[in-house]
């Protein structure tokens, strides 16, 4: 209980510490809050593009989808033509998944760009001896390692889930199927933000094996961390509805006067919480 204790009031010196440090540095707040407003700005014309370029392709799927004849009741010729549309379906399905793989590379370089950025930042108010180049290093490298588990995990569950569908005990499979996807996203998001908000102390071999010995070592104290934000954008996300109702200019005042600078000071939150 008293460990506990202790873990909590440490917890709320650290949050009030990086306040204070973002009221301090008021440059390391600004700035990383216009880089997400750019970074937010772009994600959102790459998503526009990938629609315009990938609807075409779902569009003409499933018209051919819908059309298709029956299979218990063709002739010679709708056989012929059922295979020419099956071919022409597997070209139109590669072509929307083509789409969505560059949608996913231009969503992973702003990331490191512009997110990369962002946390280097947020070392930097809190150390001012980060290298950027070894940091810039360390992100990159541990972002791509999150995007393929992520992206081995996700054809895991999308398997599963395409199992799922066919099998008897739809509901009951679904229920797991869910609860695996919340556990492995929880896990990698948990050894990521931990291993950004270390980045700037080691190499990438050595950040590595930190990653994972500070995050099973600190587990409490990074637990109480995560939690704190959580209920601070829970709170932030409950003024934004009320926001809403006042119209878009409220809506819009809440976000950059409160949502986007607890944004920018979370990073440097979990950065002190980890050093």
């Amino acid at each position: 209980m008293l460990v506990k204790m202790k873990l909590l009031k440490n917890n709320i010196k650290t949050l009030k510490e990086s306040f204070d440090l973002g009221k301090k540095n008021i440059n390391y707040i600004v700035v990383p809050i216009l880089i997400d407003i750019i970074f937010l700005l772009l994600v959102g014309a790459a998503g526009s593009f990938v629609l315009e370029k990938a609807i075409p392709y779902l569009e003409e799927f499933a018209e051919i989808n819908v059309n298709a004849p029956s299979l218990t009741s063709m002739t010679d010729a709708e056989f012929t033509a059922f295979l020419e549309q099956s071919a022409e379906k597997t070209y139109l399905s590669n072509q929307a998944f083509n789409v969505f793989l560059k949608f996913i590379g231009i969503i992973f370089l702003l990331w490191v760009i512009f997110q990369g950025l962002n946390w280097f930042l947020a070392s930097k108010c809190v150390n001012n001896k980060t290298s950027y180049k070894r940091f810039m290093l360390n992100f990159s490298i541990i972002s791509l390692i999150s995007l393929v588990l992520s992206s081995l995990i996700a054809f895991l569950l999308v398997s599963l889930a395409v199992q799922n569908i066919m099998s008897q005990n739809y509901f009951a499979n679904t229920f797991i199927v869910n609860v695996l996807t919340v556990i492995f996203t929880t896990i990698i998001l948990f050894f990521l933000f931990v291993s950004y908000s270390i980045s700037h102390k080691y190499k990438l071999k050595e950040l590595l094996k930190k990653t994972f010995a500070i995050g099973l070592k600190e587990f409490k104290k990074i637990i109480i961390a995560y939690t704190t934000l959580i209920i601070l954008f829970f709170i932030v996300n409950y003024l934004m509805q009320l926001a809403y109702l006042g119209g878009a200019a409220a809506l819009l005042s809440v976000g950059m006067l409160i949502l986007m600078p607890i944004i920018a000071l979370s990073r440097i939150y979990l950065i002190k919480t980890l050093n």
